[in-house]
């Protein structure tokens, strides 16, 4: 019997070991925010790859809201998580969380919203949609893995993504190689405006117009209205050649529905005056994406549509003595 446990703990050790390497390294922030390990490392290497950036911020945003929830949020994909709230807050005084996920889609944004919800009570929400997610077609789920782990956080030390997400930290954390954690470097031989036109031939060959995309806005938005928060839509325009693409798969009807049926449901913020900015090749990335330089002068056309057209300050209520 004794020799019988002796085994049994020699065959458990590592994944005993692996566990605990994992609870202080915590490359989500699941656990605790960083402690060990500084938050700007690990989030650095969460961006390391196109795989590794989604389930990474997904668990690492959500479980930060729950710590520090806020009534004003934005929704997004990857062309809003380089947006800053600045503008936003010197304007209005208040903060804004940046709920926006690189490879995320509009089914993303709503599983957020409705987690949100349980967190505190809303004030403004923003959802930054996109024709290219307009597609019911577009309907994977990536949020799931932050409900394994919230409801059973054993599985946050048996999963395979995050024992390799911890590791490759370890190494970042000690060697400091930033070739290692920049995705640009990683991804140097890929020709990324190719990439982003095969996308969006994939999505405009295979596009179901998202009528129930649009029925799950319509409960948000009644909801909202029920509950005194304000929603808005967020179009951020694409580089040029985007449009020519939508003529060239004849899909100019739809996306001309999109902006309609988007501000019959709550304003949109088309941020048109971006669009001598979508003309010149060199402020983009790809199709989709400017480059990282830009998100600070576009986050600001961007919330200063929002204060100039939309934004009521709150007036003091006073006392007559």
């Amino acid at each position: 019997m004794k020799r019988v446990i002796v085994y049994l703990v020699l065959f458990l050790l590592p994944f005993l070991l692996n566990a605990l390497v994992i609870y202080f390294v915590d490359p989500y922030n699941l656990i605790r925010e960083g402690k060990y390990i500084p938050d700007e490392v690990k989030y650095r290497c969460i961006g390391r790859t196109a795989t590794t950036i989604p389930r990474g911020q997904v668990t690492w945003k959500m479980a930060k809201y729950a710590r520090h929830p806020l009534p004003n949020v934005v929704f997004g994909d990857s062309r809003m998580t380089l947006m800053n709230e600045d503008y936003f807050t010197a304007h209005t005084g208040e903060e804004l969380y940046n709920f926006a996920i690189a490879g995320g889609n509009l089914r993303t944004s709503i599983d957020f919203f409705w987690y949100c919800t349980t967190k505190t009570s809303l004030k403004r929400v923003f959802f930054q949609v996109g024709f290219i997610n307009f597609n019911d077609k577009v309907y994977y789920d990536i949020v799931s893995p932050y409900w394994k782990f919230s409801n059973n956080l054993l599985t946050y030390f048996t999963n395979q993504d995050v024992c390799i997400d911890t590791y490759s930290l370890l190494y970042y954390n000690k060697s400091r190689n930033e070739n290692f954690v920049n995705i640009d470097y990683r991804e140097r031989k890929i020709d990324k405006w190719q990439r982003g036109y095969d996308l969006l031939e994939l999505r405009m060959n295979d596009f179901i117009y998202p009528t129930n995309y649009l029925n799950e806005f319509k409960k948000i938005v009644n909801y909202c209205k029920k509950n005194g928060i304000e929603i808005y839509f967020i179009h951020i325009p694409n580089h040029r050649n985007f449009i020519d693409k939508v003529r060239e798969y004849d899909k100019e009807v739809e996306f001309q529905a999109y902006f309609e049926d988007l501000k019959s449901l709550s304003p949109l913020i088309k941020a048109s005056s971006l669009y001598p900015f979508t003309q010149n090749d060199a402020n983009y990335k790809d199709v989709f994406h400017f480059k990282d330089e830009f998100a600070d002068s576009i986050s600001t056309e961007i919330w200063k549509e929002y204060i100039n057209v939309y934004y009521q300050p709150a007036i003091a209520q006073t006392t007559k003595p």
